[in-house]
This record gives structure tokens, C-alpha cells and sequence, in this order.
């Protein structure tokens, strides 16, 4: 737990950082997100998994066809949390339509049950997608992420990372 609060400081510190040095208020936006994901295991193990998740980002243009984006992320698989930290590249085709990639780092605390053991609390991965927005605050989200580090052992026998497919919709303040 002390981890998780230290995280969610240094990212909160991060992000009024970014904030405070704004000179033009329409270059950055906050928002919120929720959605479904759907975790897999790598190499066609049976580590199938689908829940809901939820966060907050931070947008930073910088320039008309790019944008920055940071989220933080909390999501449950394979009845373990995570907490995910995303940091995206994302390039605007159009006002509507802009795909994104960037890596991720996350954070598994010492949450175990009867089948899922953590065997790294720490670990990193990559993701990319696609985002339409609907208007100037509403948006949908599509996202594959590939994990890297094997973080989880499921029944003892079978280890591996986080791989998934999320669906969002996200708003824009």
C-alpha cells in the first residue's frame, strides 16, 4: 500500500508540474476514462481475464499533430490489481481521428488470492491504439498492451505477463 500512495504522489506531483508551467490553458486537458479490458497470457496460455477499469490523464499538446498523454490506471486481472502508468505519444490524423503508442510502466501490490501469485510487483510494456472523439470532450479509445515482464503465476504452473485488448470511453474537462 505504501508503494501505491507513492506513486499516486509522484504522479499527482508530475502532473500539477505540467500544469503549473502552462501559459495557454487550452493545451492542457484533464480527464477521466473508463472502460473494459480483456487479459490474456502470452504464448497461448489459458490466462484469460476480462474486467472493467478506470482512471485519470493528463493531455499535453505540442503541436497541432501531436499530443502527449500520461494516465494513471487501476484495473483488476486475473484477481490481482494493477496499477498502470501509460505514457503516450499520440498524432492527430484529424480533429476526430489520432493513433498513439508508448510504453507503460506497472505496479502489482501485494495482493494475492488462492490461484494468482505476484512473482514481480514491477513491470514494464508497451501499447498502442486508436482514439475517436465524438466532440470536443467525449471520446472512444481502442488499445492493445503487451507486458514484458512475466509479473503473475496463475495455479503455481503458469507464469506470464500482462497481455490485453481494452474499449474506453473517456471525457475531456
Amino acid at each position: 500500500m505504501k508503494h501505491g500512495l507513492l506513486i499516486t504522489f509522484f504522479l499527482l506531483s508530475i502532473f500539477k508540474c505540467v500544469y503549473a508551467q502552462e501559459t495557454d490553458p487550452k493545451k492542457t486537458k484533464f480527464g477521466l476514462k473508463l472502460g473494459t479490458i480483456v487479459s490474456y497470457g502470452r504464448d497461448g496460455q489459458d490466462l484469460n481475464d476480462s474486467n472493467l477499469f478506470g482512471g485519470f490523464f493528463v493531455e499535453r499538446t505540442i503541436s497541432d499533430e501531436f499530443d502527449i498523454q500520461a494516465e494513471l490506471l487501476y484495473t483488476r486481472a486475473y484477481g490481482v490489481s494493477i496499477i498502470e502508468l501509460p505514457i503516450l505519444l499520440k498524432y492527430n490524423f484529424s480533429k476526430k481521428i489520432g493513433a498513439y503508442f508508448g510504453g507503460e510502466f506497472n505496479y502489482i501490490p501485494n495482493d494475492r488470492n488462492a490461484v494468482t501469485f505476484i512473482e514481480k510487483p514491477f513491470g514494464i510494456g508497451a501499447n498502442f491504439g486508436v482514439q475517436y472523439n465524438i466532440n470536443k470532450n467525449w471520446f472512444l479509445d481502442a488499445r492493445y498492451s503487451y507486458g514484458y515482464s512475466n509479473q503473475i503465476r496463475v495455479f503455481n504452473y503458469l507464469t506470464g505477463s500482462k497481455q490485453s485488448y481494452s474499449l474506453n470511453v473517456g471525457y475531456k474537462f
